[in-house]
């Protein structure tokens, strides 16, 4: 029986190899291939997964090190798994076998992602093949001429009534918003090498001084989150207490930082300082918190960006470099081009970002479904794509 061409994830051609663990044979007239047992495949998917946590532990920056993809079906039968694959034409899909306590098992495979955030938002774009719902699943064996890069999720945000940029944030990129009238103070989300983080200021980047920490110009209230409850007494208690640490911090007098008190637009005093704070440590810092005071802005108008100073102790960071402005109604009209990063581009294809590689002598360009989206902006190894209503960041791993 002649066998078909092989199911293409791009227009590069395939190396032998992948060509014979890709290619289905001719459609047969047979029933609906008999899937293989569950319980089989979650004991075995178990034992790897618990065998991995105890390799690496559970923190999110050695979570990465391990490789996704998304398990459309798992059926008994070779041919029918090859079958399978034709049903998914387009997309960068393989079959991988596994020897369990009820006999072989041929798991119909698609994609490469370096963390399973990446792998959740692919299969819940993929169609349903062999009458079950991919899921995300470790990754073994994939073939690396079909996907030489993965993707890892690192963000998302919604544009929605606001506008949003993308600024430089060391060698990585932050997500930036503001009221369409330039008034307010931003809300940040930086891609770190610890994480995804969320906050708002007026300006902020890495610190280089200092690693693993940022600086940001920030309202800091002198009032405690539960002010509303609290007897006048308890209030200028908090006040005098948060004027003493931000005086002690620059060596100003109390006075000169009750000079730079003003209200917040509910009326709240605040001061505005330069802070230096853990990455890490962000989000339990919060808005009522204080991490290290290196700064204090002189009063200005509530809402408005300060631009003098009476103290520092560090470079306030400057606005930041826009790359790519993200107004809601500009969102639609993207995508039309495609995107470039580093030996590689993007392009829409249907619900996805077709990711194709420059060829080279020793590897030939090969083109694949590598993320869901469509995509809006790429640069070295980042690539940023809109998902229906949200914004969505990844970065592309050698595989």
């Amino acid at each position: 029986m002649a066998a078909r061409r092989p199911v293409r994830s791009g227009s590069a051609a395939r190396s032998p190899a992948a060509r014979r663990s890709a290619a289905p044979p001719r459609r047969r007239g047979r029933a609906r291939p008999r899937v293989a047992s569950w319980a089989a495949c979650a004991a075995w998917v178990g034992l790897v997964a618990a065998a991995v946590l105890a390799a690496f532990g559970s923190s999110p920056a050695r979570a990465q090190s391990i490789g996704y993809t998304v398990q459309v079906v798992a059926v008994s039968d070779r041919e029918a798994a090859l079958d399978l694959i034709s049903e998914l034409d387009g997309y960068p899909a393989y079959t991988v076998r596994a020897t369990t306590g009820v006999g072989d098992v041929y798991r119909v495979r698609v994609g490469a992602f370096a963390n399973r955030a990446a792998a959740e938002r692919y299969a819940a774009a993929l169609p349903s093949v062999g009458g079950t719902a991919p899921v995300p699943a470790l990754a073994e064996n994939i073939p690396t001429p079909l996907m030489p890069l993965q993707a890892a999720l690192l963000g998302t945000a919604k544009p929605e009534s606001e506008a949003w940029d993308v600024v430089a944030w060391g060698a990585s990129v932050a997500l930036r918003s503001g009221p369409a009238d330039g008034a307010g103070i931003p809300t940040w989300i930086a891609v770190t090498a610890q994480g995804q983080v969320r906050f708002e200021a007026w300006r902020a980047a890495p610190d280089d001084a200092v690693e693993q920490t940022m600086l940001r110009v920030r309202e800091v209230p002198l009032w405690p989150a539960s002010h509303a409850d609290l007897s006048d007494e308890a209030r200028r208690a908090a006040r005098a207490s948060t004027v003493a640490q931000v005086a002690r911090s620059l060596d100003l007098s109390e006075d000169d930082v009750n000079e730079a008190v003003r209200p917040d637009a509910e009326g709240v005093p605040v001061v505005v300082v330069l802070e230096r704070v853990r990455i890490d440590a962000v989000e339990r810092v919060g808005r009522y918190g204080l991490a290290e005071v290196v700064g204090l802005a002189e009063p200005s108008t509530a809402g408005a960006t300060p631009e003098r100073w009476i103290a520092t102790r560090a470079e306030v960071p400057g606005p930041g470099a826009t790359r790519l402005p993200l107004e809601p109604a500009a969102l639609v009209a993207r995508g039309a081009a495609p995107v470039l990063g580093e030996g590689w581009s993007g392009r829409s294809d249907g619900r996805f970002v077709r990711v194709e590689t420059v060829g080279t002598d020793d590897a030939p360009s090969v083109s694949w479904r590598a993320v869901v989206g469509t995509p809006l902006w790429g640069a070295g190894d980042l690539l940023l794509v809109r998902d229906r209503d949200e914004v969505v960041l990844y970065r592309m791993h050698p595989r």
